[in-house]
């Protein structure tokens, strides 16, 4: 009894402290989803803690009348909010929709096994430029395409990714946790915070993408273990010389693995390095500094770094074929823009055309693309083609007004006045 006392005592403290910390942490986060995670996880933790089930039961399914008021009272409500919330969020949720319709047109070409873990950015990418390419778009839609290396939702991911196979088992895998979290949860009530942060990651997993965090991703498979196993098996005597073997071989494993990314290591701390002089535009130095990293490193944001510092110091055919590789892996109009400089000071206009096109068909709404476009007619001597990109500048929406986009526009402007 004194034992189960103490681990009442400890569990209130520590739940205590996770509430004070959820309360602390949401407000400054100043995501309204986040709200919504945390307040359908706790309603769900809080329904079984309090037993609310029996009260619902014994109060409002007592008669066939109450249920029907009560049923049809719940779904205004939830109609009601569900209204409020889209009409706050609105661009928010179009944005997701338009993801989804990208993404089944991803889904199609290979229904069953996905396009392969690791290359939805590309597939998502090109078929987001080809939708807007070929396509027939809204208004709505082009202002609010976004950059396509942007992680999207995780069941976006994990269903264009792996496709329906992989789709289905990983969500046999949660059903199964959830299921054994419901079935134990007499025995174990411990498991019910499990239960209810496992019912968190989901609703996050549909809005946001958590298992792009490296630490949240080990959170989730710790949760998964969690809540598959006993968390007090029954003691078993075993010999002795198993925990001594089994702690050898996970030494040796451990080993294997982390000694040979000491050389890792030592790359990415030279990274760290260049992009210093990087950062001050000193691109010669961190050319230097890059160029032997890249038998070690395969971070796509390093060639990004080493590729852009390669054209800034006039080494352009270096930098297309470093950048052209960076493109087969993340789908970025920035990458395409500076692919198309390049070509454009090689002298190889209709190749500078091509992917300051490509950049602008990605995400429609950007300005910059057009105004290379502008540029790159203006210096072929094509007048016409000149003002026709210059006045779809000053017509366009930029999902977000810059200073920048503001300097664009008004040089645009000088240079309808000037060709004019």
């Amino acid at each position: 009894m004194r034992l189960e006392i103490v681990d009442d005592i400890l569990l209130f403290l520590l739940s205590a402290l996770g509430l004070i910390g959820i309360l602390s942490i949401l407000p400054f986060t100043g995501i309204p989803s986040a709200w919504f995670i945390a307040g359908c996880s706790g309603l769900f933790v809080l329904y079984f803690k309090l037993d609310l089930h029996s009260f619902i039961k014994a109060s409002i399914l007592r008669s066939h009348k109450r249920t029907a008021i009560s049923g049809l009272t719940l779904l205004l409500v939830i109609g009601l909010l569900t209204t409020v919330f889209y009409r706050l969020r609105k661009d928010e949720i179009n944005e997701h929709l338009l993801t989804w319709k990208i993404s089944l047109q991803v889904l199609k070409e290979k229904p069953i096994t996905g396009v392969g873990i690791g290359n939805f950015r590309k597939a998502f990418g090109d078929a987001q430029t080809i939708y807007f390419e070929q396509g027939e778009p809204t208004e709505q839609e082009v202002a609010l395409a976004g950059n396509p290396n942007c992680p999207v939702n995780d069941f976006i991911q994990l269903a264009t990714g792996t496709g329906i196979i992989g789709t289905l088992l990983f969500i046999g895998l949660i059903v199964s946790v959830l299921f054994s979290g419901f079935r134990n949860m007499d025995k174990h009530p411990e498991k019910l915070a499990i239960t209810g942060a496992l019912i968190a990651f989901i609703l996050a997993g549909f809005i946001n993408s958590p298992i792009q965090s490296l630490s949240l991703s080990i959170l989730l498979v710790l949760l998964i273990a969690l809540g598959t196993s006993d968390i007090q098996p029954a003691r078993k005597r075993i010999p002795k010389v198993i925990p001594i073997m089994t702690s050898l071989l996970l030494i040796g494993i451990t080993t294997t693995i982390v000694y040979p990314q000491f050389t890792m290591f030592k790359a990415y701390k030279q990274w760290a390095h260049g992009r210093l002089y990087y950062k001050m535009k000193i691109y010669a130095t961190a050319a230097k500094i890059y160029a032997p990293l890249t038998n070690t490193l395969c971070h796509p944001y390093f060639f990004m770094e080493y590729g852009y510092a390669l054209s800034q110091t006039g080494q352009h055919e270096e930098s297309i074929a470093i950048l052209q590789r960076v493109a087969q892996i993340l789908p970025d109009p920035q990458i395409y823009n500076r692919i198309g400089k390049s070509y454009q000071a090689l002298g190889e206009y209709q190749l500078a055309e091509q992917y300051f096109q490509k950049a602008h068909h990605m995400v429609p709404n950007l300005v910059y693309p057009n105004f290379l476009l502008a540029q790159l007619y203006l210096e072929m001597g094509l007048r016409d083609k000149t003002l026709e990109c210059a006045r779809q500048i000053l017509t366009l929406k930029p999902k977000k007004e810059s200073e920048e986009t503001l300097h664009i526009k008004a040089q645009m402007e000088q240079l309808i006045q000037s060709l004019d």
